[in-house]
């Protein structure tokens, strides 16, 4: 049941009322839903105070760097949400989702592909399902020169350009000495310049 109109536009408020209240009376544990709810409303520079100040009483709490770093992002301050990202994924949530995609977008846009292969795998043993996923490591892949090809198995552009079809020649392909058997590659070497 849905409520009533006027009420439903009220209840941000409230519970931003309620969040406040209780975080003012010692729940400080409640910092990431009150920054949450003031980065809605636009009060940025609250949001941004409240996570700051949660995270030295909480510093394991995973939601609050999560919040930290997305904020510092919107806020146009990269590299700061970059390096949340890492110290998140480094010290508390080696599996953490948000920080992986993060990671990888920004390494792929700075044209770091090492460092975005490296995120992308990690985010795909996590979660291999995820479409995005799927449309990064692509894009990885042409950044690389090549391309998915089935199972997500990257190929690059030059494989399969020198096959060539042996048909009548096979036979003496496969009895052709190894080129690590020196002496007989030698041997077969002279005999075909005399040839």
């Amino acid at each position: 049941m849905s409520a009533p109109v006027g009420q439903q536009e009220a209840l941000p408020s409230d519970l931003s009322r309620a969040l406040r209240r209780r975080h003012a009376a010692g729940e400080s544990e409640l910092f990431v839903p009150l920054a949450e709810l003031a980065r809605r409303e636009g009060r940025s520079q609250e949001s941004l105070a409240l996570l700051e100040a949660g995270l030295r009483e909480w510093p394991r709490r995973v939601s609050g760097w999560v919040a930290l770093a997305r904020l510092k992002a919107q806020l146009g301050r990269m590299d700061e949400a970059l390096g949340h990202y890492r110290e998140l994924l480094e010290g508390l949530d080696p599996h953490n989702l948000p920080a992986l995609r993060a990671l990888a977008g920004a390494a792929l846009a700075r044209g770091e592909l090492a460092s975005a292969g490296s995120y992308l795998q990690r985010w795909r043993a996590e979660d291999p399902e995820d479409p995005e996923l799927g449309d990064l490591c692509e894009e990885l892949a042409a950044l690389r020169g090549g391309w998915l090809g089935a199972g997500g198995a990257e190929q690059t552009a030059t494989e399969g350009l020198l096959a060539v079809e042996l048909g009548s020649a096979a036979a003496g392909y496969l009895a052709a000495p190894s080129p690590a058997d020196g002496q007989a590659w030698a041997a077969a070497s002279a005999g075909r310049k005399g040839s």
